[in-house]
């Protein structure tokens, strides 16, 4: 899917095995509580998806709750609906 240009965002699992590689900028009143690309570090999701990724750590303000989402679009910005 990412070599076809094409991008895609998951949930985090609670137990992903990750490194970071950048902190960067958010807009905490809207909710973003960090932006973070990473690179995966298990051995399997390492060999099928060796690409940088994006982590995102956000407030869901209609329930309260955090999620964490993972994406491999970096332009889009965190508060977009789209990205969430």
């Amino acid at each position: 899917m990412h070599h076809c240009e094409a991008f895609f965002v998951t949930k985090a699992k609670d137990n992903m095995n990750d490194r970071r590689l950048y902190s960067h900028p958010v807009e905490k009143s809207k909710g973003v509580i960090y932006g973070q690309t990473l690179m995966l570090n298990n051995y399997y999701a390492q060999k099928d998806f060796p690409e940088k990724i994006r982590h995102i750590k956000f407030i869901e303000q209609e329930r309260g709750k955090t999620s964490i989402l993972l994406t491999n679009n970096f332009t889009l910005p965190a508060t977009d609906r789209k990205t969430q």
